[in-house]
């Protein structure tokens, strides 16, 4: 679906200024400038910027979907050949589904179990 110009709201302090907030029923964009701007899409995320923050604990960042970084701790322990320490985790997804789903699944099979 194509957005008409009166499908879209944009929201500024000043009519000259840069930065606002647009808003169009596919998408949200925040716009500091025309080089910096976060946008939101369903599915999608777009950043542009020259430098991203992200505060959080080292163990909650994923690398792709397999790794995870290690805890702190782990990392200032040198690694060598013969002591070989990883920097990052192997993260399977979906390690902890069966937790999650357990008591669920039991109540299920009770349900369906004759009597």
């Amino acid at each position: 679906m194509e957005d008409s110009g009166r499908n879209i709201r944009v929201w500024r302090v000043r009519l000259d200024s840069t930065a606002g907030i647009m808003l169009t029923p596919e998408k949200v964009a925040i716009i500091s400038d025309p080089s910096t701007f976060l946008q939101l899409q369903p599915g999608v995320l777009n950043i542009k910027a020259d430098k991203i923050n992200i505060l959080t604990q080292p163990e909650n960042i994923s690398k792709g979907l397999l790794f995870k970084e290690n805890m702190a701790f782990m990392q200032m322990i040198p690694s060598t050949i013969p002591t070989c320490i990883p920097n990052v985790m192997i993260n399977i997804p979906g390690a902890g589904l069966g937790d999650s789903l357990g008591e669920g699944l039991a109540a299920c099979i009770a349900m369906l179990a004759p009597v």
